[in-house]
């Protein structure tokens, strides 16, 4: 039995109702709303990490806790009234932390009355120290009672701008040494001030890094959806094409066997 030969008509006829048919599918339509909305939410999500990043305070982040640089003049009262170290180790341990606010990321100025919760009070003490010589009132009864705090902690505490774990590695560095321990203070002082700095700027550069990965993450998304709505635009016009390059090749080939 011969295979039927189509003639142009009835060929138009089988792509109409094709066409007819991928119209129809609402499977396919809906495929595609949520293709299109998806891409828009993407690219939303996109434009407002963007904004984040150009935006943003870099010296804060939502994820960290900080606390307020007003603890500066709590301790100061203190020591003015003859207060112990152990009195300023309590208004530090019981220091108020908190997140910051939308508006304090996004106000270029807000970082300055802030300090980030892991700061150790060595920091703040020596910050206290060169407040007393910017300002320009001199009290140097309290300046000598800071020092002699500054220096008290230092020797009870001298690692406590560093990690958990740096610490202990010191501590147990001071304890092997014993006596010998104090013939490299100096050296060990200096090496305790380069980590605590590197581990700032780390803790300041992982907060960027965490951003662009984000950014890089939902940009991948974006592509990779970019391409299943491209191959899905694609995919009737492809598949119509096919159809008619078979109708065709069909027809050539009963042409063909017909002239024999």
């Amino acid at each position: 039995m011969k295979d039927k030969e189509f003639t142009d008509e009835e060929i138009n006829e089988l792509l109409n109702q094709y066409n007819s048919y991928i119209k129809k599918d609402s499977k396919l339509r809906l495929l595609k709303s949520l293709l299109n909305s998806l891409m828009v939410l993407m690219t939303f999500l996109v434009a407002i990490l963007t904004l984040v990043l150009v935006f943003k305070n870099q010296n804060l982040s939502l994820g960290d806790k900080y606390f307020n640089k007003s603890i500066k003049s709590d301790i100061q009262k203190t020591i003015k009234s003859n207060a112990s170290l152990d009195v300023v180790k309590n208004i530090y341990t019981n220091r108020k932390e908190y997140s910051p606010s939308l508006t304090d990321l996004f106000n270029k100025s807000s970082d300055k009355d802030k300090y980030l919760a892991e700061t150790p009070l060595s920091e703040v003490l020596n910050d206290m120290k060169t407040d007393y010589y910017l300002s320009e009132k001199q009290d140097t009864i309290y300046l000598k009672k800071l020092v002699s705090i500054i220096d008290a902690h230092e020797i009870i505490n001298p690692f406590d701008k560093l990690e958990e774990n740096q610490k202990n590695d010191f501590e147990n560095l001071r304890f092997k040494l014993g006596e010998n321990y104090s013939s490299v203070l100096t050296d060990v002082n200096r090496i305790t001030d380069e980590l605590h700095n590197k581990n700032q700027l780390v803790v300041k550069y992982l907060d960027k890094s965490n951003i662009s990965f984000l950014i890089s993450i939902v940009a991948l998304i974006i592509t990779i959806l970019l391409s299943f709505y491209q191959i899905y635009q694609n995919r009737k016009e492809r598949l119509l094409a096919i159809l008619g390059e078979v109708i065709s090749s069909r027809n050539k080939e009963n042409k063909e066997e017909k002239e024999k």
